[in-house]
Formats: structure tokens, sequence, C-alpha cells
């Protein structure tokens, strides 16, 4: 049985971009739906911030899961990366005047997601 958080996100992904069910996948198609899956992930915009889902994930299952996860859709689709790296970026904005006391779960989700990008998509011969 799936739980609460595997029925949403299933239901996420059959709604998301549904008006092109009858299409063949193309690029834009892809792009566009990891976009939204990572928005639905981590956190929708900047007007619309809802993470949610994401503090759920890091609760249940850990950053390290976590982030292979969020890792697993960039490397699928290279052209999200941008998009993990915005949703990041929205959480940093978002709680950059707290404390880091008060926020320990940001601080060592953007130290995971720091080596994952690092190792992953750097030039600097990091890549395993």
């Amino acid at each position: 049985m799936a739980n609460h958080f595997t029925r949403n996100l299933r239901q996420y992904v059959r709604e998301t971009l549904a008006e092109f069910d009858t299409q063949q996948l193309n690029s834009f198609l892809l792009v566009e739906t990891c976009r939204r899956v990572l928005n639905f992930l981590v956190v929708d915009s900047p007007q619309r911030p809802v993470f949610r889902n994401f503090r759920h994930l890091v609760n249940d299952i850990g950053h390290t899961l976590t982030m292979g996860l969020l890792l697993r859709v960039v490397l699928f689709c290279s052209a999200a990366k941008p998009w993990l790296e915005r949703c990041f970026s929205i959480l940093f904005n978002l709680h950059e005047r707290r404390y880091c006391k008060d926020v320990p779960w940001l601080l060592t989700s953007l130290e995971h997601a720091n080596v994952a990008l690092i190792t992953n998509f750097s030039d600097i011969g990091y890549q395993f």
C-alpha cells in the first residue's frame, strides 16, 4: 500500500501536462515534466514557497536518499539541473535571515546538494 506522499506524487505526475498525453515524448515535455517534479519535490516558486513535500522527504527518508532522488531527476534530464538549483536558491532566500541552528535541515540539504552536483556535474575532475 502506497503511503500518502507516494499517492500525492503519483497523482501529481499523472496530472502534469495531461493535455499532452496523446503526444509522443519530446525534449520539451521531458524538461517540463522534470522541472515540475522538482518543483513538487522541493519548492514551487518564490511567490508560493511551499516546501512541505521536501521537509517530509528529508524527515522520512533522510538527506542522502532525498538528494539521491533529486539527483536522479537531473541525471535523467540534465536540462532540469538549473531548476533544481533554482529550488535550492528559493529555499535559501526564504531562510537566509534565520540562524543556522534554526534550520539545520536546510544546511544539511545544501551540503548534500553541493556534493551531489559537484561530483556529477563539475568540470574539475570529481566525477565518479
